[in-house]
């Protein structure tokens, strides 16, 4: 018997992240065959292999312990232990998976632990308290009609039908030559903030504003102005105050790891009277730039020639967006935003996310900085570099695609309950705990297929040409079992730790594959009255109790049936979900009696154990 477990306190002390020069054990139970056992421990500075002490011989069991001091800087430990088993060399190693746990055995060293070290870092109650809604302004609603043809840029195409579908409008090429719009602007996001009040929206995050000329807006033109076609920075301000006279707060999205190839500092095809970097060396923006020939062949973001890289940590790129008295970000933080959320954070080096940060609480210091990564931003490497985003100097939360990723996997079937608790454990114990309770927790994004479509099964049956994708429909059976795995996939982020996240129209049954058709507009009048009223209340529910925000959270996997338990010192609250087309029962150890919040069932346990009958998708 050889055995380690990762997330038991008896094995692990303390659990999960810790602070740095924190002082920490680890203990290993092995049968009387083991001679001899140590810890083979991976630092920043190198490797070390360190003795275990034999604590305890009993009932034929042997606990071997070593204790050792955190490092007084941030960074990744990883751990496993080398054994001597009757002469043979033995070790005991986390899970192939990555997903942490119960250790396995192996003849030769495997896959080791991981304990992230960081510094102790808050995070504003307000995050993890929170309930966020995504928009993408120029899809969601015109707040001013009758204004939009005349902010228009030229050559950009007005859509006169609310309800058509988005275009790319490209030459033979595939380049883009002319930009869709509706008109969704500021005004009418500000029209709509008692719609997001009823959700119970506390964070509202918007795709960027500034001077752009394509719907995304990604290819900024000018940082220092929002876009005439959303109502310029009037309309920014009247929403952030009403936003706040209604207890909601606005995220920016800041896009500053490249600029758009036709904006005021790089200026390629002479759009302002600004000397751009492409038009000359003497531009005072031509050092922000990576040219390798100029000026055509340059460094550009993923290879895209509208979207030139910059060079971050240039000091005159430095200053113009952090740390000048007029910088960027300054200058929107005191026009009443409460932070940002990061596009492509790996992008952007670990320095300038840390200036940024300085930067940023010097404004506010309950605002918060919120990253752009799509996998595990504990242990992320980019460009070779091990990122350092939640070490306690850089971020306060990130998007939390692996959260999504799994939550699908488990709605459709591909992994049972006991996996998805076991991946949703490993960011509990990779990620610092302020940061895990304050995780965006998505229903989807402008970068994925809407949830409808997925959880009906379009992909199955994905065509290849472009236009039958964008005719593509679910069928009414689809829709239903849709709505219901749609449902559950909601009770399932609302009730647990972090920001429960939702991108416009998710919560009206809007469907969709990927870009331009996740970014039709929001349907109002057609909305799926039933999913808006369910949203609203698990709004309300999460807002009414502190357990299902901020109380401890225990994973319970019974089969097919998905469990947790959020508990504090007032409330406990059991939620079970069954993705399945069958009744499910499950049993769960529980001396307590049970009320159903909706039904006021009570559920009596007999012998310690609490019996419910789940229906189909529910």
């Amino acid at each position: 018997m050889i055995y380690h477990h990762s997330r038991r306190e008896e094995y692990r002390s303390p659990a999960g992240a810790v602070c740095c020069g924190c002082r920490m054990t680890l203990r290993l139970k092995t049968g009387c065959g083991t001679s001899g056992a140590a810890l083979w421990l991976c630092l920043p500075d190198g490797e070390r292999m360190i003795s275990m002490e034999l604590k305890e011989e009993k009932d034929g069991c042997r606990t071997w312990e070593c204790v050792f001091t955190a490092p007084e800087r941030p960074g990744l430990l990883f751990y496993r232990f080398a054994l001597d088993e009757r002469g043979e060399p033995r070790f005991c190693c986390a899970p192939s998976d990555g997903f942490g746990g119960e250790g396995e055995i192996r003849r030769e060293p495997g896959t080791p632990w991981q304990i992230t070290v960081c510094r102790y870092q808050t995070v504003p109650e307000w995050l993890r308290n929170g309930i966020c809604y995504q928009v993408f302004p120029d899809r969601f609603y015109r707040g001013e009609p009758e204004k939009t043809e005349s902010r228009m840029h030229p050559g950009s195409l007005l859509h006169v039908d609310w309800e058509d579908d988005p275009v790319y409008i490209r030459n033979k090429r595939g380049d883009i030559i002319s930009w869709d719009f509706f008109g969704g602007d500021l005004e009418g996001v500000r029209m709509k903030l008692g719609y997001l009040a009823s959700l119970h929206v506390s964070v509202l995050y918007l795709n960027p504003i500034f001077l752009s000329f394509s719907n995304h807006r990604y290819d900024t033109a000018d940082y220092r102005k929002v876009d005439p076609l959303l109502g310029g920075e009037d309309a920014l301000r009247t929403l952030c105050r009403e936003a706040k006279s209604m207890g909601i707060r606005i995220l920016l999205d800041g896009v500053f790891s490249h600029t758009g190839s036709n904006s005021r500092y790089f200026n390629r095809d002479g759009c302002f009277e600004e000397l751009g970097a492409y038009q000359s060396k003497e531009s005072p923006y031509y050092e922000w730039y990576d040219f390798r020939r100029y000026p055509d062949d340059y460094d550009c973001w993923w290879g895209v020639k509208s979207m030139p890289n910059v060079r971050e940590m240039n000091p005159g790129y430095i200053a113009y967006q952090l740390t000048d008295e007029d910088s960027t970000v300054r200058r929107w933080m005191r026009c009443g935003i409460a932070g940002w959320r990061l596009d492509v954070a790996d992008e952007l080096p670990d320095r300038f996310l840390q200036i940024l940060r300085n930067v940023v609480l010097e404004e506010n210091p309950e605002a918060v900085l919120l990253g752009e990564v799509w996998e595990d931003a504990s242990n992320k490497i980019s460009y070779d570099t091990r990122r350092a985003y939640l070490w306690g100097e850089e971020l306060d939360s990130v998007t939390n695609y692996p959260f999504r990723d799994s939550l699908l996997d488990f709605l459709l079937g591909r992994i049972d309950a006991s996996l998805f608790a076991r991946r949703l454990e490993s960011q509990r114990e990779n990620y610092p705990e302020t940061i895990f309770y304050s995780l965006m927790n998505m229903t989807g994004t402008h970068d994925t297929a809407r949830l409808m479509s997925l959880l009906g099964g379009i992909p199955a049956r994905m065509p290849a040409d472009e236009e039958d994708k964008r005719s593509l429909k679910l069928s009414p059976e689809e829709k239903e079992l849709a709505i219901s795995r749609l449902t559950l996939y909601a009770l399932i982020a609302y009730t647990h730790p972090g920001m429960p996240t939702v991108y416009y129209g998710d919560e009206a049954g809007m469907e969709g594959l990927e870009d331009p058709w996740n970014r039709r507009t929001y349907p109002w009048g057609r909305e799926n009255a039933g999913l808006v009223a369910r949203f609203r209340e698990l709004g309300a529910l999460r807002m009414d109790h502190t357990a299902l925000r901020t109380g401890s959270w225990t994973p319970i996997a019974l089969g097919r049936v998905y469990g947790s338990l959020r508990e504090d010192e007032d409330e406990s609250f059991l939620m079970l979900a069954n993705p399945d087309s069958a009744d499910r029962t499950a049993c769960v150890s529980s001396s307590d009696t049970w009320k159903d919040i909706e039904t006021g069932e009570v559920f009596v346990p007999e012998e310690g154990i609490v019996d419910v009958s789940i229906g189909p998708v529910s």
